[in-house]
């Protein structure tokens, strides 16, 4: 009588990634700031730009209010 046994050994391996983990695979710490300054830059610039529209017609309309005046 023959007995056929057959072991089969099953691994399981978790990775876990941390924040520096992901930080390190994007290039490091410089790499990542500049992604991020470079996502937040266009909204920095347009509200930049709505300032110094605003400002340019303070500026305009208190001509207009001192000619007025004279």
């Amino acid at each position: 009588m023959g007995f056929d046994f057959s072991f089969s050994v099953q691994t399981f391996t978790y990775v876990y990634f941390s924040a520096l983990d992901v930080i390190s695979q994007l290039g490091g710490i410089g790499a990542t700031l500049n992604i991020v300054l470079g996502a937040l830059a266009p909204y920095v610039i347009l509200g930049f730009m709505v300032e110094f529209a605003k400002l340019l017609t303070r500026k305009a309309n208190h001509k207009v209010n001192l000619i007025i005046i004279k």
